[in-house]
């Protein structure tokens, strides 16, 4: 079967209300480097960059007060995960657990097929019994990252290890390390042992030796993955476009008949 270029997913980065917008930009950079990788399908996953997004319906009035529509704004999955954080005593962290699950649980998906990256300006903690996380990601959905541990006394943001971390995140995102894979290793998550792939694991949230892996790589025009993640990450992108691609046939075969 010949599987013809189309668009599959849209990547939207969104972000908490009072992050820097230049962050965004940074964020979107990031993705497009990790992407690069990928010269078969990388345009079949256009970037686009939608800030502190909210739909012009984003509120509702109920009793005289105003309320966030459930889905309609980032705002308001921040919201559920601070609601979270308290209950778990965390009041300056956010759950990136449950803005995780709401996250896969917005309807949005089905309407606009999309891998969401969505940037915090709170902190992160994944569970109560872990103190914290620079991000997480998953197959298929979408990660969060936060920048709070990135940023300076001066709100200065360490750029070169943000990127790593975001793209190491967005990298699970496109099933760098998918199940059974060789060279790999369980360490909160499936990662890649090679000592020269932005997808190794840093228990310790460490990621400077990596990053400076990565920087030495790009100055020799050498791709921040590894051949065993850009092979999986080959493999994902075509069974997605294979997947869609026999979902458009069978859509255009009942609607061919439904026409008769």
């Amino acid at each position: 079967m010949i599987v013809v270029a189309m668009k599959q997913r849209d990547i939207f980065i969104v972000s908490q209300e009072g992050l820097n917008p230049q962050i965004n930009l940074i964020a979107e950079e990031a993705i497009a480097e990790l992407m690069a990788c990928f010269p078969s399908y990388k345009d079949d996953y256009p970037i686009t960059n939608l800030g502190a997004w909210k739909d012009e319906n984003h509120q509702f009035t109920e009793k005289g007060k105003i309320y966030l529509a459930p889905y309609k704004s980032t705002e308001w999955h921040i919201l559920n995960a601070k609601e979270q954080a308290k209950e778990d005593g965390r009041d300056n962290q956010l759950n990136a657990s449950t803005l995780f699950q709401t996250m896969q649980q917005d309807p949005t998906n089905k309407t606009f097929p999309q891998f969401t990256v969505l940037l915090t300006l709170d902190d992160l903690y994944p569970s109560k019994d872990m103190n914290y996380c620079l991000g997480i990601g998953d197959e298929g959905i979408g990660c969060v990252v936060s920048v709070n541990r990135f940023l300076d006394h001066n709100n200065n943001l360490n750029v070169k290890n943000f990127k790593t971390v975001l793209m190491h995140e967005f990298g699970h995102v496109i099933g760098l390390t998918e199940p059974d894979r060789k060279n790999t290793e369980e360490l909160y998550g499936t990662h890649c042992k090679n000592l020269l792939c932005i997808m190794q694991q840093r228990a310790d949230g460490n990621y400077n030796s990596i990053t400076e892996s990565r920087l030495a790589l790009k100055r020799n025009k050498i791709p921040p993955i590894c051949d065993d993640c850009i092979e999986s990450g080959n493999n994902f992108f075509a069974k997605e476009r294979q997947n869609n691609h026999i979902k458009s046939i069978v859509q255009q075969t009942v609607k061919n008949f439904k026409n008769r």
